[in-house]
């Protein structure tokens, strides 16, 4: 779809900490109307330097200062910052003075069974809370512990996988086409990453071992598919170990005690284990620097069948990931809170790696994309998948959508785009040249291409 200045939307984004400046240069990409706040004039400069968008120095809570960003003509304000209370406070001021939509990152755990009525009392839009987000990632891997990620769609009853094809494995040296036909209308093989490069596959494509691909499916098709393949991993995860006390630890420490998982928690800091002890009791907490070796083998890290790194340092993230990679064989989870450190960790053995900003960004972008539509489908969800070079978007279906009751294959669909699977109300299908869309159904597609904001954009030369 070519872009259509009529179709620009005002975006305010309070807030341009890591979060911030992820979701500020995700819009830009997306050739929003951009513009930043935030106290640290340092950190205006460094955003308006290396993404497209005008920056404003002050106290995003302040009427004066939205004001001078332009809130009275914006069409959403966006408050990230770290504190709760500033973001509701400055959306709800955002509303009072004009017209935008408003998002808020809540995050704190005491909100959690509030955001209702937050929502509906300040009249915001959505609520964000990406450490919750995260924690549902982390437990939903322990659950399947040979993929590297793992995304929802229709409700969590379709999963798009990520794995890496093993030494031996009957995928390798298969093309797409013998693959599929021994596993027709149960899973599908809808994107690989060789190397640096990402491919949509057609059916002449063929698999090599090392191969990381992405697997569309519900969850028991894709858990019988990954066992066949034979990757190395774990069965039901029953013990964790998680490094760092805060909010992200939290929210995964009460997701998987949930789950009847045994959880021990590491922290340097005696403040936040005693608050943690109170948050979560059922938790084992343990007042001890996890740096040090001696200490995480003393606590049974070879006996873990789960171990995660969710302190604010990626360093040590990165570091304590790889130590535990090489001494044990439990299934390993590392947030990395910096964009930069991106291509660094993708050449490294961590495990599966989180980002506070991507999870953050997927929202934000699948809103954004959902007010603009045009062509009768919303963007439902959105995921940024294979190191974020591609995305893989659920549209639902409006009246008179122009691609219904027309099979695929005679749709002229562009290249590197891909119509994975479609959901019937409640049906789910594999998609195949056949597949016919309807009104009311969800369509989960798979791209390469930036800026897919609507069902018809993925049809045309």
């Amino acid at each position: 779809m070519e872009d259509n200045e009529d179709n620009i939307m005002k975006i305010i984004i309070v807030g341009c900490g890591k979060v911030g400046y992820a979701v500020a240069k995700a819009l830009a990409a997306e050739q929003q109307d951009v513009v930043v706040i935030d106290r640290s004039a340092e950190r205006i400069e460094n955003v308006t330097n290396t993404v497209d968008v005008m920056g404003v120095v002050g106290n995003g809570a302040s009427f004066k200062v939205q004001s001078e960003a332009g809130v009275q003509n914006a069409d959403i304000l966006i408050a990230v910052t770290e504190s709760d209370e500033v973001n509701l406070l400055c959306c709800m001021i955002a509303r009072k003075t004009g017209r935008s939509h408003t998002i808020a990152r809540v995050s704190d755990p005491v909100y959690m069974s509030e955001i209702p009525y937050i929502k509906k009392e300040l009249g915001l839009a959505m609520t964000l809370n990406p450490e919750a987000a995260t924690a549902g990632d982390i437990t939903r891997l322990c659950k399947m512990p040979a993929a590297i990620e793992i995304d929802t769609f229709v409700k969590g009853h379709v999963e798009i996988l990520k794995v890496e094809i093993p030494e031996g494995c009957f995928l390798h040296h298969q093309t797409i086409s013998d693959v599929m036909r021994g596993f027709r209308e149960a899973v599908l093989i809808c994107a690989v990453e060789r190397g640096d490069e990402v491919i949509i596959p057609q059916g002449d494509f063929m698999l090599l071992s090392g191969d990381r691909i992405a697997i569309v499916g519900n969850q028991k098709s894709s858990a019988e598919f990954v066992k066949k393949m034979g990757i190395p991993g774990l069965g039901r995860v029953r013990s964790a170990i998680l490094v760092g006390a805060g909010k992200i630890s939290e929210y995964v420490a009460k997701a998987m005690i949930r789950q009847g998982i045994h959880v021990k928690v590491f922290d340097s800091d005696r403040e936040k284990c005693e608050h943690f002890s109170v948050e979560v009791p059922e938790a084992v907490v343990i007042h001890a620097d996890a740096s040090k070796p001696e200490v995480l083998s003393e606590e049974g890290l070879e006996r873990a069948d789960a171990f995660a790194t969710l302190t604010s340092s990626d360093e040590l993230n990165v570091l304590l990931s790889l130590y535990a990679k090489k001494y044990s064989k439990c299934k390993v989870v590392t947030m990395v809170n910096h964009s930069n450190y991106a291509g660094v960790t993708k050449a490294l053995d961590i495990g599966s790696v989180m980002s506070l900003q991507n999870i953050t960004t997927e929202y934000i972008v699948q809103y954004v994309r959902a007010m603009q539509n045009s062509q009768g489908s919303n963007v439902e969800t959105l995921y940024r998948i294979m190191d974020n070079k591609v995305d893989a978007l659920e549209f639902v279906i409006g009246e008179n959508c122009p691609i219904c009751n027309i099979p695929l294959q005679d749709l002229h669909v562009k290249q590197d785009i891909l119509v994975s699977c479609i959901n019937h109300l409640g049906k789910i299908e594999i998609a195949n040249g056949q597949s016919v869309v309807q009104e009311g159904d969800t369509v989960v597609v798979v791209t390469t291409r930036e800026g897919l904001r609507d069902i018809m954009d993925m049809v045309g030369k």
